[in-house]
């Protein structure tokens, strides 16, 4: 369907993209795994119902970085130790 869509009004293909992303992050979980995974997030759990969510993108970034680094190092580690 999202390629027919995206065949149509190729304005599309970015939301698209987003929603493959999204998909591959949740992996396996849930909705309601992820909604509780969200409000461990203080922006999240502490604001009121009704009211706009502060944006969490720099946490966000941080945390990719901090991600990819370790993907980095755990490659680094491997490599090292592929050399004995």
């Amino acid at each position: 369907m999202a390629r027919e869509i995206v065949r149509e009004a190729p304005a599309f293909d970015y939301y698209v993209r987003r929603v493959e992303l999204v998909l591959r992050l949740a992996g396996e979980k849930s909705g309601s795994e992820q909604k509780k995974q969200q409000y461990l997030t203080r922006e999240y759990a502490e604001t009121p119902r009704g009211s706009r969510i502060a944006s969490i993108s720099d946490q966000a970034r941080g945390r990719l970085a901090s991600i990819r680094q370790e993907l980095q190092e755990q490659g680094a580690g491997e490599h090292e130790h592929g050399a004995d």
